[in-house]
C-alpha cells in the first residue's frame, strides 16, 4: 500500500494540527464541501510501510504524501505525483478555528423587510403598509407612534402582476480557493522505510493536510 501520509506529516484536525501517526478513529478532520470548509470524522485507520513518498509544493507551503494520494483539481482528482503545474483546492488553515455563523430566515424576518423595506410609505401622519399577513400588519400598526394613523392593505396577487422576480444570493462565505503545484520532488527512505498512514472517513471521504484537499484511499 502506498496511498498515505508519513507518519510526521501534519493533518488540518478539529482542535489543531495533528500528525498523521497521531490520528485515531473518531478524530474529526477538516474538509471541503464545495466552497465551504465542513468536519468529518475518521472511521478507520490503515498504516502500511513504503519506500519512497513525494514532496509536493505548492505557492503556499509543501507537505509529503504517497505518490498516488489524489490531489483535487479542477478538472478532477489527480495523483500527487502527476500535479506539478496543475492548480489544486485549497484553504488558508487559520481560517479553520473562526466561528462561523449560521443564517435562520424564517417568517417573521420576511414580513418585517416586507413592511418596512419594500412598499412601505411614511407621511407625517399617514402609513401605508403593503403585506400579506394581516396579524403581522395589525401588530405593527398597533407599535405606531401614539396619533399616527396607519392604513392597511393586504395584497396576495404579487406573482401575477409581474413585477416581482426572486432572485438568489448565496450568504455563504467563500472558503476555498485554488493554488498551483510549483514542484513535485520525490522523497526515497534512505534506511527503513516510511511508515504511511491512511484513513476511512464519514460522512465525507475527503480532509485536508496543510489545508490541501486530499482524498481517502479507495
Amino acid at each position: 500500500m502506498d496511498h498515505g501520509l508519513p507518519s510526521r506529516q501534519t493533518v488540518n484536525a478539529v482542535g489543531g494540527r495533528l500528525r498523521a501517526r497521531d490520528i485515531a478513529v473518531g478524530t474529526r478532520l477538516w474538509t471541503l464541501d464545495g466552497l465551504r470548509t465542513a468536519q468529518t470524522s475518521v472511521t478507520h485507520v490503515v498504516a502500511a510501510t513504503a519506500r519512497a513518498t513525494v514532496e509536493v509544493v505548492t505557492g503556499h507551503t509543501a507537505f509529503s504524501v504517497a505518490a498516488s494520494l489524489p490531489l483535487a483539481t479542477p478538472d478532477g482528482w489527480v495523483r500527487a505525483e502527476d500535479a506539478a503545474g496543475t492548480a489544486v483546492a485549497w484553504t488558508h488553515a487559520r481560517q479553520l478555528c473562526r466561528e462561523r455563523l449560521t443564517f435562520r430566515m424564517g417568517y417573521a424576518f420576511g414580513y418585517f423587510v416586507g413592511a418596512t423595506c419594500a412598499d412601505g410609505t411614511v407621511g407625517k401622519n399617514y402609513v401605508s403598509l403593503v403585506v400579506n399577513d394581516e396579524a403581522f400588519a395589525a401588530r405593527y400598526a398597533r407599535s405606531l407612534r401614539k396619533g399616527l394613523a396607519s392604513h392597511l392593505i393586504l395584497g396576495d396577487r404579487w406573482a401575477a402582476r409581474g413585477t416581482f422576480r426572486p432572485e438568489h444570493h448565496d450568504a455563504d462565505p467563500v472558503e476555498s480557493g485554488w493554488v498551483t503545484v510549483e514542484a513535485v520532488r520525490p522523497r526515497v527512505a534512505p534506511g527503513k522505510p516510511f511508515t504511511l498512514y491512511s484513513y476511512r472517513l464519514r460522512p465525507h471521504p475527503t480532509f485536508l493536510v496543510n489545508g490541501h484537499l486530499v482524498r481517502e484511499a479507495e
